[in-house]
């Protein structure tokens, strides 16, 4: 029986759970006798404890007001869902470019190993979300994550949830609660919270990443170590000059840091992976400028752009409409525009 189906289902002294979803979202907090156990009953103590019906309102509220996160919106999701469900260690997972594993976005929590190890192939995560709703990994079951986890941090997770967020029915992120006071209710209201937040956070996911990031699809970030045999390629290429000199004045190289970007967006996302902010930001700069020239990574928070001169493109322009751009796409704003220097092609030469 799927989800909805169980959800759905009742009799007539017990609500359904679809029932107690809806209280969830918008009513009363729901109580009865259906699920005696304390975890059912957790109240907003002191003790960190949270009442599931309470948490999941307020959760909705914040994420219908914020209606656009932009391409980090897995980031600001898991930094809601950290807040308003205590999640003192966990992370949420998003398929990467290439669709063949899915890793951390954002993390809490966790250990530098666990945070370098956490990339699931993609066959074997579908396969642990392959039942409708929240997945509890424990005991036995636990042990499929071993090798994606530290040894230290498996030892002491002792329960693990995925909760998986779909759109379309597919899945474009998942949220692994590692610690939290929610791994203490049963599975039928995991089953309910992730059924009263799925819809909103799945359409956020499509809307702010998963739709902008399209387009990067087949579009190539070089390594930095190939920026000199392609300019010694665009110098052959280059033969229409009469001269040395007229064949290097037709190539165009340029250093544009993101520095001042990445330190707004780390501001609103506390939680963000640095390395996925940097593969997201140059995917983006690659398709915004894939007619015009090739990227090369170039350091942490810079890149490199060359290729042919072209006499109409404006490079201050083309500089200051790639960082209009990514501060639409990413939701931050600067007062200035991004930094770059023009490189000599000269000096841009393979051994």
């Amino acid at each position: 029986m799927g989800l909805v189906d169980r959800l759905a289902s009742h009799d007539d002294d017990h609500p359904s759970s679809l029932t107690r979803a809806l209280a969830m979202r918008g009513g009363e907090v729901f109580s009865d006798q259906g699920i005696s156990d304390t975890s059912s009953h957790i109240s907003d103590t002191g003790s960190g404890e949270i009442d599931p019906g309470m948490a999941v309102r307020a959760l909705l509220k914040e994420l219908h007001l914020q209606q656009d996160f932009g391409i980090t919106t897995p980031s600001h999701l898991f930094s809601l869902l950290h807040r308003h469900l205590h999640i003192a260690s966990g992370a949420i997972l998003i398929p990467e470019q290439s669709r063949q594993a899915f890793s951390p976005m954002a993390t809490a929590g966790l250990g530098k190993t666990t945070r370098f190890r956490l990339r699931i192939p993609t066959p074997v995560f579908r396969q642990l979300c392959s039942r409708d709703g929240a997945v509890l990994l424990e005991g036995s079951g636990r042990e499929t994550l071993r090798p994606y986890f530290s040894t230290s941090d498996i030892q002491r997770f002792h329960r693990i949830a995925l909760l998986p967020f779909l759109y379309n029915r597919e899945i474009m992120a998942a949220l692994v609660i590692c610690e939290s006071p929610l791994l203490q209710l049963d599975q039928e209201v995991l089953d309910i919270l992730l059924a009263a937040v799925t819809e909103r956070a799945g359409y956020l996911l499509f809307d702010g990443r998963h739709r902008p990031l399209a387009a990067s699809q087949g579009i190539s970030v070089l390594d930095r170590e190939h920026l000199p045999v392609l300019m010694d390629r665009l110098r052959q290429e280059a033969s229409k000059g009469d001269s040395k000199e007229d064949r290097q004045a037709s190539l165009t190289a340029l250093r544009v840091s993101l520095e001042p970007l990445v330190e707004r967006i780390h501001q609103g996302s506390p939680h963000l992976d640095e390395q996925y902010l940097s593969r997201d930001l140059l995917d983006t700069c690659a398709v915004l400028c894939a007619d015009l020239f090739s990227l090369f990574r170039d350091g942490k928070d810079s890149f490199i752009l060359a290729g042919h001169k072209h006499p109409l493109v404006d490079l201050d322009l083309l500089v200051h409409s790639i960082g209009n751009t990514l501060q639409q796409l990413f939701k931050v704003s600067m007062k200035t525009p991004l930094p770059y220097t023009l490189l000599d092609p000269a000096e841009l030469r393979a051994l």
